[in-house]
């Protein structure tokens, strides 16, 4: 082929000086029987095969470390939107924890309230009973009979209210149990509570603490990995 043709480095072998058989080296016989523009494209063409084989193995380790990066990457921002939520997560957890404190201090106030009502009708039927002893104790003298009956009239309606007192008691007590038992209730939710809110806050710190490790780790990798890109 024509040395002004044949531009290309591969084809020096074919663009040598014929030997002294007449045949340049590395030529075959379909060299001599390919015309010289022929010749010159195909040398070309062999050329940039070689190139795009040598190239390929570099081309293949860039993306390579490429998709390797992008994965580092992907992970630090999941790793970062992990250590995000865990602020989030810890003041739920001790809200949880305050509004079963807060429920345990109601029940146990309500508890406390029903008590002292209860212990008020032990006052009114004690000052009850004084009065209808004191009426008891003034009949004996009276010799009217119209004082008689006023007195004993005292009387009854001295009972009748001990009786309401003593029912309006009763009542009070059947609410103090059940009070009582919300109280328990309460108290076991709390314990129940505590224990969760613990739990989690020690398992949101453990899992801040390896994401931070596991960020710092990532990040100390990162820019050798950038300089083989």
């Amino acid at each position: 082929c024509p040395k002004s043709a044949c531009t290309t480095a591969l084809c020096e072998t074919h663009c040598r000086e014929p030997s002294r058989t007449g045949r340049r080296p590395g030529a075959g016989l379909s060299h001599f029987l390919t015309p010289p523009g022929d010749r010159a494209v195909a040398c070309s063409e062999q050329a940039r095969c070689s190139w795009n084989r040598r190239k390929e193995p570099d081309m293949n380790e860039w993306m390579r470390h490429l998709v390797d990066l992008q994965d580092l990457d992907l992970r630090v921002v999941k790793l970062k939107e992990q250590l995000a939520g865990v602020p989030a997560k810890s003041k739920e957890a001790e809200q949880q924890y305050a509004a079963e404190t807060a429920a345990l201090e109601t029940a146990r106030k309500a508890y406390l309230d029903a008590e002292m009502a209860s212990r008020r009708f032990d006052g009114e039927i004690a000052a009850l009973q004084q009065k209808k002893k004191d009426f008891q104790s003034k009949s004996a003298l009276i010799r009217n009979n119209d004082e008689y009956r006023a007195a004993m009239l005292q009387i009854e309606m001295c009972d009748h209210a001990i009786s309401e007192c003593e029912e309006k008691q009763l009542e009070a007590m059947m609410v103090l149990d059940e009070l009582q038992r919300k109280v328990r209730e309460r108290e076991e939710e709390l314990a129940a509570g505590k224990k969760r809110a613990d739990t989690i806050l020690a398992d949101l710190a453990t899992r801040q603490r390896n994401c931070e490790e596991a960020i710092t780790e990532l990040q100390t990798k990162r820019p050798s990995m950038v300089e083989g890109i």
